[in-house]
């Protein structure tokens, strides 16, 4: 069959290499021959071409695959918010990657729990962009709050100026959520640091939710006992 003297070079590496090297004319080569983007990956990770190009942020290479065919997954999104790459995030939004009435929150709550290691480095810069971004495409703030266990999640929060105080749909604040799990037997060390990080934050004095009530008994009125009960303040 000729080749019109047009037609590209075929590449001489696969196009696996192609992809993680970023080399946008090869893989437009390999496209022109009729390679599959969905072909030759990882079956049991069920992963092709588009992995690659979404782990290294390369938006280019992400539309032409895209374009081509190339099949999306729910952890690639959740590798693009991972990695700041906020653009290749909207691509895949965009595309239907994920549900927004379910997917968001969660995506959301990845990025702000591993930004505890990233914080100590002064890395946020991605981090916050692609939160405030998910906020900005309808993430609920509100329902993530409530799970920073870790004084760099909750500092990362107040980088992004989000209201400690603020109460998601069960009526908590952070202030609340914090001092319930401080008051069980099995709380963990970094518990006990973040409800320390929020009363010097002033959060203390916002005392709402914190009142514990410890039932110790039970009614006995109608034996002429008393309902003992003991109230735990969290201050």
């Amino acid at each position: 069959m000729a080749t019109s003297p047009d037609a590209p070079k075929r590449p001489n590496i696969p196009l696996s290499v192609a992809v993680e090297r970023g080399d946008t004319e090869a893989v437009k080569a390999h496209l022109h021959y009729g390679v599959d983007v969905n072909e030759g990956w990882n079956s049991e990770a069920n992963c092709n071409a588009l992995s690659p190009a979404v782990a290294n942020g390369d938006l280019k290479l992400v539309n032409l695959l895209l374009d081509n065919g190339a099949y999306m997954k729910e952890s690639y999104v959740h590798m693009a918010a991972v990695g700041g790459h906020v653009d290749v995030l909207e691509r895949l939004l965009d595309a239907g990657a994920v549900d927004p009435s379910k997917g968001l929150d969660e995506l959301l709550w990845r990025v702000i729990g591993g930004a505890s290691g990233h914080y100590a480095r002064g890395s946020t810069n991605k981090e916050l962009e692609v939160c405030r971004f998910l906020m900005g495409r309808g993430a609920d703030i509100s329902e993530v709050i409530c799970r920073a266990r870790y004084v760099e999640q909750v500092k990362f929060l107040q980088e992004l100026g989000i209201d400690l105080n603020y109460r998601n749909k069960q009526g908590d604040t952070l202030w609340d959520a914090v001092c319930r799990r401080t008051a069980e037997e099995d709380s963990s060390r970094n518990d006990h640091q973040v409800k320390c990080y929020l009363k010097e934050q002033g959060m203390a004095t916002n005392t709402g939710g914190c009142l514990v009530l410890v039932l110790l008994g039970v009614s006995l009125s109608a034996f002429g006992g008393a309902c003992l009960l003991f109230l735990a303040l969290c201050l």
